[in-house]
């Protein structure tokens, strides 16, 4: 059997010298067996290391959002609109049928408002939630727009991306939020 020798020869990298030696035999057998598996090991034990993420200042985060989410709702110009969406928006309006790009949001827009940010009055607090790794977050708020309906409270839940830095909208969902108990009278209403 050969035994196996590792000698520095002032190199950087050891030279592996191979000799026969009966002494040496039983335990290099063991070895050849035992070694690729514990490599394997080994390489099961670092590919599972997880990556400690980085830490992020959601209160820093939170306030860019809430400055993002102030400046998207007092947008009068269309094409101001279309700064804070991403090119793959998607915006839900409280019909079935309302289902809008980025681009066809921007036309409603321009085709309902002109120019003019229909009244919101607001009910409670915006709650802001910023993922872990700080790439994402959801915006929720509640709201009555007159202009649409002045009893019915509406809610947009936005979700917000971090792309090259910068916060964006990918997604708004509008959706009106009566009562629970409304709900029968507001079926018969409709009949």
């Amino acid at each position: 059997m050969l035994a196996i020798r590792v000698i520095w020869r002032n190199a950087k990298f050891p030279v592996i010298c191979y000799r026969y030696s009966p002494k040496y035999s039983s335990k290099l057998i063991i070895m050849k067996k035992k070694f690729p598996l514990l490599l394997t090991a080994l390489a099961f034990f670092l590919a599972c290391q997880q990556q400690q993420p980085a830490k992020v200042d959601a209160a820093a985060e939170k306030a860019a959002v809430n400055a993002l989410i102030d400046q998207f709702e007092a947008t009068t110009l269309t094409d101001t609109l279309a700064l804070f969406l991403t090119d793959d928006a998607l915006v839900t309006g409280t019909a079935p049928t309302e289902l809008w790009t980025k681009q066809q949001m921007v036309e409603m827009w321009q085709q309902y408002f002109s120019g003019n940010v229909p009244e919101h009055i607001y009910s409670g607090e915006r709650t802001v939630k910023i993922a872990a790794d700080g790439n994402s977050a959801t915006v929720i708020e509640e709201y009555t727009m007159p202009v649409m309906s002045s009893i019915l409270q509406a809610r947009n839940g936005l979700h917000l991306v971090k792309l090259n830095g910068k916060w964006m909208i990918d997604f708004i969902n509008i959706s009106f939020i009566p009562e629970n108990e409304d709900i029968p009278k507001i079926e018969e209403a409709i009949k």
